[in-house]
């Protein structure tokens, strides 16, 4: 793991400005694996501060990259739209990670206070305009897939727990309550008519996944 994490992290810097349909699918691979190394645990040791800078930096460009406007258009260009939108979910995801299991003092164990002391200070500001980037973009009605939108907005739903992430957050409050959240709890007349037609997908599209065994 010591060669293979830097290996990693240079192939999907190197591929990171010529955003052809196959590097997107590897940066996807490389963001999930990362994922995957930190998601129950951070190893430090493989792991450090310094590099863990390096991944959110990578994480937080693949967001910002602008899907080209053609991929919207037919079939494949669709499909090809979706791996954007996953490799974005998955950039999104190591983001999140970082502050829900590490970054906020009062959620974790011990060994991780220097590293959530490092991470709301050093990113607090930048992840946030990067995540208002994404919801400007919903409010200008253009497509946002709906698990990057629901991981952006569980992030600044925990950020408003931390003092530091707050202070950049609060001056945004009156623009994403009125301009993102209202406008998502809308009850719209497709919303009504799926309702009839089938309650189950409703709930499924507006609350997420439900055992209905339990309901």
């Amino acid at each position: 793991m010591d060669t293979f994490i830097p290996l990693m992290y240079r192939y999907c810097y190197r591929i990171l400005n010529a955003p052809t349909e196959q590097h997107i699918l590897l940066q996807k691979q490389i963001l999930k694996i990362h994922y995957a190394l930190v998601q129950y645990a951070l190893p430090c040791q493989l792991v450090p501060i310094d590099v863990f800078r390096q991944w959110i930096e990578i994480a937080l460009a693949v967001i910002l990259q602008t899907i080209p406007c053609d991929s919207n258009q037919g079939d494949k260009n669709k499909s090809v739209a979706e791996q954007w939108w996953n490799c974005k979910k998955w950039a999104l995801r190591t983001v999140h990670k970082a502050l829900v299991s590490y970054g906020i003092p009062d959620n974790i164990s011990k060994e991780y206070y220097e590293f959530s002391d490092w991470y709301v200070n050093t990113f607090s500001y930048i992840v946030i305009k990067v995540l208002m980037s994404i919801l400007d973009q919903f409010n200008r009605n253009e497509y946002v897939s709906p698990r990057v939108m629901e991981l952006t907005l569980d992030y600044l739903n925990l950020a408003v727990n931390d003092v530091h992430s707050w202070k950049f957050l609060k001056p945004h409050m009156s623009y994403i309550t009125q301009q993102i959240i209202y406008p998502l709890l809308w009850c719209t007349t497709a919303d009504i008519e799926l309702y009839y037609i089938n309650p189950h997908h409703y709930i499924r599209q507006k609350f997420g996944n439900v055992n209905f065994n339990s309901v």
